[in-house]
């Protein structure tokens, strides 16, 4: 179960880590990136499906995605997943989450995800507030029907933090250009993570047997500790993606390197809403 969870997470959050020392918290908040949303804003209400796979040879899971029209200015996303075929037999899993993101800002306003292992279910709520970011849990063990509530506030000297969706949405609004480097403090689950964007080139990509012209972006992940200082998160060794290089700059592939193998996620239809 640990091998499909960590492949919908690393699809999710875009990222992996490169660095092999914390840093101290005044070096990389000055690098955040801070500058309003870029030209390209606009996006088309669509639903986007993508394949899981571990080492190339397992499909280990499937991702459905759907972001609506702002009203009254606001992105809603919806995201649901779950394992499957031989992984689900051995470790079934389920999730499903929801955003909301201020279409003209693209700051978020709120993030909730759940998702359910067989013995365990998370639930996850977080509300982004002007300089801070309000986060609760609920864990249920679903043996003993014992609930376990966390709660903690994370603070941060500007106006910095983001949930999974704003990220992508400021990420695709840039100009993109080929060494152009992108800092975001993005929030996965109950933790904001910092995660930085390198565009690396254009190039043509084949996806699902379909040829796109593409964008392809490294990523690197830090965890932020509590005294905001920041170090190496061990368990993803190296990642990369492609975004769509047109109007709708939408993700196409992604690859990465865990501790259990390499994981990739695939686009495998896109329907306009």
């Amino acid at each position: 179960m640990r091998n499909t969870r960590l492949l919908c997470i690393c699809f999710l959050i875009l990222a992996s880590v490169l660095s092999i020392e914390a840093q101290d918290s005044k070096t990389w908040l000055e690098n955040v990136s801070s500058e309003p949303p870029g030209p390209h804003t606009n996006l088309r209400p669509v639903a986007i499906s993508y394949g899981l796979s571990w080492k190339g040879r397992m499909n280990a899971g499937q991702m459905q995605f759907v972001l609506t029209e702002p009203y009254p200015d606001v992105y809603l996303a919806k995201a649901s997943g779950q394992s499957v075929g031989l992984p689900r037999a051995l470790f079934p899993y389920n999730f499903s989450g929801s955003s909301q993101t201020n279409a003209t800002t693209l700051k978020p306003l709120t993030f909730n995800f759940s998702d359910k292992m067989k013995a365990k279910s998370y639930n996850y709520s977080l509300l982004f507030q002007p300089n801070q970011m309000v986060s609760h849990t609920n864990l249920t063990d679903l043996k003993t029907g014992k609930k376990t509530p966390y709660h903690r506030v994370y603070r941060f000297e500007k106006d910095s933090a983001r949930d999974l969706m704003s990220s992508i949405l400021y990420l695709r609004s840039q100009p993109l250009t080929p060494g152009q480097k992108i800092s975001l403090i993005t929030a996965t689950f109950n933790k904001p993570y910092l995660t930085d964007f390198t565009v690396l080139c254009r190039e043509q990509k084949v996806v699902n047997r379909k040829k796109y012209n593409s964008i392809k972006l490294d990523l690197n992940i830090k965890k932020i500790n509590r005294d905001m200082t920041v170090e190496p998160y061990s368990k993803i060794e190296q990642a990369t993606i492609w975004l769509s290089d047109d109007e709708f700059r939408l993700p196409l592939e992604f690859h990465g390197d865990i501790f259990v193998g390499y994981i990739s996620a695939k686009m495998t239809s896109r329907k306009w809403l």
